[in-house]
């Protein structure tokens, strides 16, 4: 995560690649976050329950789920596989200290989960990435193919009953302990219940893990492809176009049982398994050909330190929110409808990209970044600019 945080006037092709990554990184963070704020306001988005209050609020769930459930997770996947095609242009010695990496990522983000919020994806990354190692040095032909055969899992683990989960049933895991757990529980029970919820994702790791690993080995084929470097207009307008029909069927069925209310098990299975990643191929498309523009990337070049302190941002968003919402904070679980908590969204990342423009300024790295490079490398890494 330690790249530049602007894109410079007359930027060099590396600048350019990384100005931009960074721009990708940031926008797939507030679109994570704005989905995670259906999880962090109630038990809506873990049990695939409305959040809407009234008819207004169950227009703006519907835009959330179309428009940016499924998507952003997906460009973040692939901008992690990305990054390590990136680390290995600095030779094979790259490799052990990008497992080092995944370590403490590993470390980090079980202390996350057991101790801030369940809605941890750091394990989920860390974990996929010793499976992304594998293929680190794989021929082309090589990652292609196991792109396709980890898509091909995932959609069968969405849209039919094959699972390789472990974890088996869980008759305590119900929307009441759910609820009370959170809305009225202490803190030191909230730490238990999230304990059971990681033992639980990670013995479901099997199941989930396909679905981030195709994005991984399509990112790291971008990188080893340089796409970022040298954008070929033809290339992306070809992505857009192939992706953006997919998009419209897949995301149009979800579109279609949630205008009937008819939502089910399918819609969910649509929307994570292909149309989120197809959408998210249109974004990532439009995207970099709008980068391309120089008004256009001095726009959206705000982005960029939000998105190089990601890992800083990601757990700050957690903290924040579960201190608004959790009972030991100010006890908001379940009471706040989309008409606040969307703003809420917009509100505290606004603060986080300022934040996050004042920090870089000075330092080198986000503080979260900081202690990351610092555990992977043993020492403590010089950190003011």
């Amino acid at each position: 995560m330690n790249v530049s945080p602007t894109l410079p006037d007359a930027p060099t092709a590396p600048e350019a690649r990384l100005g931009t990554i960074d721009v990708l990184r940031g926008v797939a963070l507030l679109g994570i976050f704005t989905v995670n704020m259906l999880f962090f306001s109630g038990p809506y988005g873990y049990f695939g329950v409305t959040a809407a209050q009234n008819e207004p609020e169950r227009w703006l769930e519907g835009f959330v789920r179309i428009f940016v459930q499924g998507a952003f997770y997906s460009l973040f996947s692939f901008l992690f596989g990305l990054g390590l095609a990136l680390q290995l242009r600095r030779g094979r010695a790259a490799l052990p200290r990008f497992r080092r990496r995944l370590v403490v990522l590993l470390g980090i983000g079980l202390i996350h989960a057991v101790f801030i919020w369940y809605g941890d994806i750091l394990l989920s990354y860390a974990a996929g990435g010793f499976v992304l190692t594998l293929f680190a040095f794989g021929k082309r032909w090589v990652l292609v193919l196991g792109a396709a055969f980890f898509f091909a899992l995932s959609t069968l683990s969405y849209l039919t009953p094959f699972s390789m989960g472990l974890a088996g049933r869980a008759p305590w895991l119900t929307l009441q302990t759910f609820n009370q757990t959170f809305g009225s529980g202490t803190y030191g029970e909230v730490v238990q219940f999230q304990a059971r919820l990681a033992g639980r994702e990670i013995f479901n790791l099997p199941n989930f893990l396909p679905t981030v690993l195709w994005l991984f080995l399509l990112g790291l084929l971008a990188g080893r492809s340089r796409l970022f470097e040298r954008p070929n207009r033809r290339v992306w307008w070809g992505v857009l176009l192939a992706a953006l029909p997919v998009a419209l069927i897949f995301k149009g069925f979800v579109a279609y049982w949630f205008v009937t209310e008819t939502f089910n098990r399918l819609s969910v299975g649509y929307s994570f398994a292909i149309g989120g990643p197809a959408l998210m191929f249109v974004y990532l498309a439009l995207l970099t050909l709008l980068l391309q523009n120089p008004t256009w990337a001095r726009r959206l070049a705000l982005f960029g330190p939000a998105g190089r302190m990601a890992l800083t941002n990601y757990l700050t968003q957690s903290v924040v929110c579960t201190l608004i919402f959790n009972a030991y904070g100010l006890g908001y679980f379940g009471e706040l409808g989309l008409s606040v908590t969307l703003p809420l969204v917009l509100g505290v990342f606004a603060l986080q990209v300022l934040f996050s423009h004042l920090w870089l300024a000075h330092f080198r790295f986000g503080p979260a970044e900081w202690m990351w490079r610092s555990l992977t490398y043993g020492a403590r890494q010089p950190l003011r600019r």
